[in-house]
């Protein structure tokens, strides 16, 4: 079991007519990716290949309540072969369902790495390696960590 995290934006209050949100106040809950085996009944029609991750919270597996909207990124750490810790996007939140407090499902990143390195290099000519991974920014206070776009 890979222990991930996942960060939306909270939802804005009853009545309110907008989203002020300025990037500060985001919702980051720790979660796990679990086994397609052992994910829920509601979801296993949907993890019948690997494209897509069952994701959820402690033993019961359950959905976080602060991950709601769709797209809100499946953030995991993993140790590269250079012995640094890259802070990766393994997935988007696909779906989610508040029946019997089902967990989430992802869209596995890693399953779809090749055309995502296509349709990067159709945009800045630049060959992309699965190899090689994409840093997008060093996170500060964390000298060996960098978030990449997936890995």
């Amino acid at each position: 079991m890979q222990h991930c995290s996942s960060t939306a934006a909270p939802q804005p209050a009853t009545g309110s007519t907008g989203s002020a949100n300025d990037g500060t106040n985001y919702v980051t809950t720790n979660i796990s990716i679990f086994p397609a085996t052992e994910c829920r009944p509601e979801h296993r029609e949907y993890l019948q290949h690997d494209g897509n991750l069952c994701a959820g919270y402690g033993a019961a597996k359950n959905r976080s309540i602060d991950v709601d909207f769709s797209g809100s990124p499946l953030i995991c750490d993993k140790l590269q072969s250079d012995g640094k810790i890259y802070r990766t996007v393994q997935g988007l939140l696909t779906w989610s369902t508040d029946i019997n407090h089902a967990p989430h499902l992802f869209t596995n990143l890693t399953t779809y790495r090749e055309w995502i390195d296509r349709e990067i290099e159709k945009l800045d000519g630049e060959p992309q390696t699965s190899q090689r991974p994409i840093v997008a920014q060093t996170v500060s206070g964390y000298p060996n960590r960098s978030p990449i776009l997936y890995g």
